[in-house]
């Protein structure tokens, strides 16, 4: 879950940079040393135009652009067109700032800055590979600039190229050791490959410079969790709590925390918490109240299911089911029969539904409806062998014993199972002694 959210998060620090970055000025992030031998030559025209364009973007920025895109051509210098890039990058129109950088890296191929911002248009656009390309050709040019072995670092993440990505990552804090952006990509690489403890100081540090970022706490729960920590993950998780950046949904995480380390009551708090917020998922709250039934807390796990059942599920059945455990549980069959009917109604083919009313059926003496449900159990992917045991346990049941061996052959066929193939020998060897002692008898 929180690998997501870090993922996300280095994500829109990262594309963000465009927004920072202007026409034609002295704003070049880290790399403020603009090398002239990687800079394209721009005419005193041109030079007067950009700061025209510059100058009036605020105020008019169709006309602006307008005057941009008449002034470019395959004589224009490449700065003009990498403006253009930058305007059309801002506006979010991807596709033409892409070709645009294109163009300024065709007329001038030592262009660096074209080069970076055409690998960050193509992150934008979700091709991390011919990002990649792109970067490569920046740092290829100038190796000394953080800003490009930083987005190749997040272009290698997004292709799962690990060790690639670490490598650029770790370049390119060398030369910014500050950024924190940098940190957080490595971070990224470091949880990916399960190495918790190295990424834990790096996320701790990013924590403490931004402690109002909610989304931080969460990452710095999910390694400490993978550290075996998970005494560490609650204060985390309390902290951010206190501190107000936790999303209501977040609550659950921190009353799961709460709930593993046995502080049922306090879970049950931070459940609550969750449930006043009103925006919370509840096939995440349904998930809560099953953990609270299989840790038999029965009452709790009512209360909850009870709450959650006001809202729309995307599994009605799965909350009817339930219902039905919590019901059984209380020996209140009847009440689990119709909420395991509920499951049913809302969901034909509910597998479990269908052997958990068999089972109860069975114990009532309904033995007909109980080989109904349980013969259309059989008929479903994954439940076949179950549900064949269990109507051959009824079977025995009312002593028909090679009924029962044929269920068990068939479950045998569908799932091999020592334990099933024992019983089977245990039923055919009742055969076996009632035929003997027939023949006694006769």
């Amino acid at each position: 879950m929180n690998r997501m959210i870090l993922s996300f998060v280095i994500g829109a620090l990262l594309l963000q940079g465009v927004e920072l970055s202007t026409a034609w000025s002295d704003a070049h992030g880290h790399h403020d040393r603009l090398d002239p031998r990687n800079e394209p030559v721009v005419s005193r025209r041109e030079a007067a135009l950009l700061e025209e364009v510059g100058s009036l973007v605020q105020s008019d920025r169709p006309t602006a652009m307008d005057k941009l895109v008449q002034a470019i051509d395959e004589e224009s210098s490449a700065a003009m067109d990498f403006a253009l890039g930058v305007f059309l990058t801002q506006e979010g129109r991807l596709a033409e700032a892409e070709s645009a950088y294109v163009r300024a890296t065709d007329k001038f191929a030592g262009f660096r800055r074209a080069w970076v911002n055409l690998g960050r248009v193509r992150l934008l656009r979700e091709r991390p590979d011919e990002a990649a390309d792109a970067l490569r050709e920046a740092v290829g040019i100038d190796g000394d600039d953080p800003d490009a072995w930083k987005l190749l670092g997040y272009a290698y993440l997004l292709e799962d190229r690990l060790a690639a990505s670490e490598s650029a990552y770790r370049t390119a804090l060398v030369f910014a050791p500050d950024d924190p952006e940098i940190e957080l990509g490595l971070a990224k690489v470091l949880l990916n490959t399960d190495r918790f403890r190295e990424a834990l100081p790096l996320i701790k540090h990013q924590v403490a410079e931004t402690p109002m970022y909610g989304e931080l706490w969460l990452i710095l729960v999910n390694t400490h969790i993978g550290l075996g920590d998970e005494s560490k993950a609650l204060v985390a998780m309390e902290t951010a709590w206190r501190l107000g950046v936790l999303e209501h949904e977040q609550l659950l995480t921190l009353g799961d925390l709460y709930f593993n380390s046995g502080l049922y009551a306090k879970a049950m708090e931070r459940y609550h918490d969750a449930l006043s917020g009103g925006a919370v998922s509840p096939d995440r709250l349904l998930r809560c109240a099953e953990a609270l039934f299989h840790a038999d807390r029965i009452d709790d796990a009512s209360e909850f299911l009870a709450k959650v059942q006001e809202r729309e599920l995307s599994d009605p059945a799965r909350a009817w089911n339930l219902a039905g455990r919590i019901a059984e549980a209380r020996s209140e069959t009847e009440n689990a029969k119709i909420a395991y009917q509920a499951a049913l109604t809302a969901d034909p083919l509910n597998a479990e539904a269908l052997m958990a009313l068999a089972m109860l059926q069975q114990r009532s003496g309904e033995y007909e409806l109980a080989a109904l449900n349980l013969g259309r159990a059989a008929r479903l992917d994954g439940y076949e062998a179950r549900a064949l045991v269990q109507l051959a346990q009824m079977e025995v049941e009312l002593d028909r014993f090679q009924q029962a061996v044929e269920h068990l052959e068939r479950a045998q066929r569908s799932d091999p199972d020592p334990r099933v193939a024992r019983y089977l020998n245990e039923v055919r060897q009742i055969i076996q002694m009632n035929r003997h002692s027939d023949l006694q008898t006769h």
